[in-house]
């Protein structure tokens, strides 16, 4: 099988799950700038380009025949709802509050360098957001100086700890989709829950009762 065909099958497969007996396939051409302007969207709402682009015709459409000028609401795709911007922080949710939560957690598998790191990358997608960017692991990779490899691994940690949500998103480029970076809206609290478990204590307790020293073996 020669990578063409390979990408022709993954793509049938695509559309084959995606496409139930309401869903119709057709092709729209839009300017290079509205292009990029949908995958922005695309990728703020967590939805495949294609589906999306059918959304906003439906949404026009809808607009055309009831004569009214708002624009009917689109609706994100569930895994995107469950995210936010990071650059709009939910009360005890900001950048500050999951630092300072990274920081009092006392993970075995983690030492002091391990979560400035986390903290590192945490920051650096709130920065991201803020600039009104889509952070994904290859836009950290470049604005850090890392390898994206090293971004990937990251980022797996913290999404084992629900503190990250990578949501695909259709790429411009014919292959494999962009993977975006969001900041869970319930990153503390769903840290906390993750780190009982795994020690025994809450965080919020380690951050009154104050630092804990890593066994110096890290």
């Amino acid at each position: 099988m020669t990578a063409g065909s390979h990408k022709l099958d993954i793509r049938k497969k695509w559309w084959s799950v995606t496409l139930d007996e309401n869903l119709v396939e057709c092709r729209a051409t839009v300017p290079r700038e509205g292009h990029d302007r949908i995958k922005v969207l695309a990728g703020l709402l967590g939805e495949k380009l294609p589906i999306l682009v059918g959304k906003l015709v439906i949404s026009a459409l809808t607009m055309y025949e009831r004569g009214v000028e708002e624009v009917p609401e689109i609706a994100a795709a569930p895994q995107a709802a469950m995210a936010h911007p990071a650059s709009k922080s939910s009360v005890g949710n900001s950048a500050d509050d999951l630092c300072r939560a990274i920081l009092s957690s006392r993970f075995p598998d983690d030492n002091g360098a391990a979560r400035m790191r986390q903290c590192a990358m945490v920051t650096a997608i709130a920065v991201e957001a803020a600039a009104g960017h889509m952070p994904s692991v290859s836009t950290i990779a470049r604005l850090t100086g890392n390898h994206p490899s090293q971004i990937m691994l990251l980022a797996q940690v913290l999404e084992d700890r629900n503190v990250l949500l990578r949501i695909h998103t259709p790429n411009v480029k014919k292959g494999r989709a962009a993977k975006m970076l969001q900041i869970r809206a319930d990153a503390v609290v769903a840290l906390d829950k993750i780190h009982l478990k795994a020690t025994g204590r809450s965080i919020f307790h380690e951050a009154e009762s104050g630092p804990v020293q890593d066994d110096a073996s890290k």
